[in-house]
């Protein structure tokens, strides 16, 4: 409809607005994506013009961390994540090398000594 209103937001509400079961946008969105798309030569948005910069998991960084966890079971892993700065990573691995393998998952939380 914005195409067919030549750029003319207020023309392109109208044109929404006699299809009344659809929802109608407001002008600014008509504003913003315009804007865009003359910014950016794209009507996406930021978020998905952006290349992903993922952190690869390589089998050195899964033997550092459960090297690091068998060395000490009581680890921390607040301090392990500052280190690695990868949360979503960190618990990947320990899915992999710890919850998955085993029959059952032991809560430490609730082993008071």
């Amino acid at each position: 409809m914005y195409g067919r209103a030549n750029g003319n937001c207020s023309k392109a509400q109208h044109f929404y607005q006699i299809f009344p079961q659809r929802r109608c946008p407001a002008i600014i969105i008509f504003i913003s994506i315009h804007r865009r798309f003359r910014e950016t030569g794209s009507f996406l948005p930021s978020i998905f013009n952006r290349e992903c910069n993922k952190n690869i998991r390589t089998p050195a960084i899964e033997e550092q961390v459960i090297r690091r966890i068998e060395e000490n079971p009581r680890f921390s892993m607040r301090q392990i994540t500052l280190e690695m700065q990868n949360v979503s990573q960190l618990w990947r691995i320990m899915n992999k090398a710890f919850f998955l393998s085993q029959d059952a998952i032991i809560n430490y939380h609730n082993n008071h000594q």
